[in-house]
């Protein structure tokens, strides 16, 4: 409110403005009049007012509407915006404003606001910005293993823009509570992010890791053609394209995700090497020239240092 005698400008007392807040249906909790004509101005407003709302906040600065301007908005920001308690916000106002104003010392002086209030403890709930609205749902997945994520999801990449390889594998172990599972469903989302910049499909089977190994070889094609729904490894290559609706022309990456295993009977060095050695000889010939794969074996163990012997 400016209270100047100009055209456009009129002067209201304290008396009138109250007069117009008790006819509210509902009063206001924070009043702020800015550029009051007179010190006195400054008191008498706050005694009158205060009565009625819950915070008064008066100031009066004499030189630049421009001034005064950036000052209103600048506590009004932080009451509404940030949800400080309009005290806080008064006391905090001191060298928020922009020094391109070149206000001097005695002017500024005039700027000092004063607030009157009539509450002990301000409750306000901060409005949702835009950018709280746009979040990630995905971000509990994404709060560590950057380093793993980053090297498994570059090489990948690096695998299809190349098309020299056509499988990566990785092995990932870890304890019981360390987050396996969670790091396999990073690794989807990010892949299915990038990958709409190679304009390449994805698609992601999960099979569960054979419970038994006495002729690894049938166990093993058992776990891929149930995982695939198939009858013979020859159909796996028709199976993936169904899963991108029989789209041809695209790359088009199969991600092989075995469930954890949690049992250390099923798992050891010389399986794996078995197995990694089965997928190079028997799957990857089978996958057709826009194919590609990545295998994820991941196992839970109690001592992580001795599985690195």
């Amino acid at each position: 409110m400016a209270l100047e005698s100009r055209s456009d400008c009129h002067y209201i007392t304290d008396k009138d403005l109250l007069f117009s807040i008790e006819k509210m249906d509902i009063k206001p909790v924070l009043l702020y009049l800015n550029c009051l004509n007179s010190s006195a101005g400054l008191i008498n407003f706050g005694l009158t007012l205060s009565k009625k709302v819950s915070a008064f906040i008066s100031s009066r600065f004499l030189y630049s509407f421009d001034v005064a301007q950036e000052q209103g908005i600048k506590l009004l920001l932080d009451i509404l915006t940030k949800g400080n308690a309009p005290h806080r916000a008064v006391s905090d106002l001191f060298g928020k404003l922009d020094q391109s104003l070149n206000i001097a010392t005695p002017q500024a002086r005039w700027m000092t606001p004063l607030i009157f209030r009539q509450y002990s403890d301000w409750i306000a709930t901060i409005p949702e910005t835009p950018a709280r609205r746009i979040h990630d749902p995905h971000w509990h997945l994404k709060i560590d293993r950057v380093s793993q994520i980053s090297t498994v999801t570059f090489q990948t990449l690096q695998m299809l823009r190349e098309g020299r390889l056509r499988c990566q594998a990785f092995v990932w172990y870890s304890t019981e509570g360390q987050g396996a599972e969670k790091f396999h469903n990073r690794l989807t989302i990010d892949l299915r992010e990038h990958l709409l910049e190679f304009n390449a499909d994805f698609c992601e089977v999960r099979p569960e890791w054979p419970s038994e190994l006495d002729r690894p070889e049938i166990a093993f094609k058992d776990c891929l053609t149930e995982a695939f729904m198939v009858k013979n490894l020859d159909d796996i290559p028709g199976a993936i394209r169904k899963m991108n609706y029989g789209t041809s022309g695209k790359q088009t990456l199969i991600y092989v995700r075995h469930i954890p295993v949690t049992s250390p009977r099923l798992i050891n060095p010389k399986v794996l090497k078995y197995y990694l050695s089965w997928w190079d000889n028997i799957i990857i010939p089978l996958l057709e020239r826009n194919q590609f794969a990545l295998l994820g074996v991941s196992f839970i163990v109690k001592n992580p240092k001795s599985s690195e012997t």
